[in-house]
C-alpha cells in the first residue's frame, strides 16, 4: 500500500511542480475567448534524468488565465512504471492544484487503479476524491467510497471499503 502511495504523490507532485507546456506551432483562439494548444507534451527532466511526461490532445487556456482545461491527458512516469490515463483535467494556475476527472486509470505492472475523479492539493501534497475507488491487483482487490493520500505516505479509504483476496 506506501509503494501505491508514493506513485500517487510522486504523480501529483511532479505535476504540479513544473506545469510548464511545449507546443510547437501557433495558439489559436477558442470559440469560447482565451486560447488554446492540441497536442501538447511537458517532459520533466530533473538533473538529467526523465521523470515524467504529460501529454494532453488539447488544452485550453482562458482569458483570465487562471485555470487550464486539459482534455484526454496521459502521464507517463518512467521511473516507476506507471501510466496515468485521465478524461479531463483543471490545472489552477495560481494555486498549482490538480484535479483530474473521468475515467482515470493509474496502470504498472502489477496493478490498476480506477476512479471517477482526483484531486491534488499542491500545498499540501494531499490526494483526495469522494469517488469510488478500485485498486486492483493480481491476487487481490480493495475499493471503497471516498480516498485521501497525504505526504507522509498515509493512504484513507473512507467509507464501504471492502478487500477481496484471492
Amino acid at each position: 500500500m506506501n509503494r501505491i502511495l508514493l506513485l500517487f504523490i510522486i504523480l501529483a507532485l511532479a505535476v504540479s511542480s513544473a506545469f510548464m507546456f511545449d507546443k510547437d506551432g501557433d495558439s489559436s483562439p477558442d470559440v469560447l475567448g482565451g486560447s488554446f494548444m492540441e497536442d501538447v507534451i511537458v517532459v520533466n527532466r530533473d538533473s538529467g534524468k526523465h521523470r515524467w511526461t504529460l501529454n494532453a490532445e488539447k488544452v485550453q487556456i482562458p482569458p483570465d488565465g487562471k485555470s487550464s482545461r486539459l482534455n484526454f491527458v496521459t502521464i507517463d512516469l518512467p521511473e516507476h512504471g506507471m501510466k496515468v490515463e485521465s478524461d479531463s483535467g483543471l490545472y489552477d494556475l495560481g494555486n498549482r492544484n490538480l484535479t483530474l476527472t473521468g475515467n482515470i486509470k493509474a496502470r504498472t505492472d502489477d496493478y490498476l487503479i480506477r476512479t471517477d475523479s482526483i484531486h491534488l492539493e499542491s500545498s499540501t501534497g494531499e490526494l483526495s476524491t469522494p469517488d469510488l475507488v478500485v485498486l486492483e491487483g493480481r491476487n487481490f482487490t480493495i475499493q471503497g467510497e471516498g480516498f485521501k493520500a497525504n505526504s507522509d505516505k498515509k493512504v484513507t479509504f473512507k467509507n464501504n471499503v471492502k478487500a477481496m483476496f484471492l
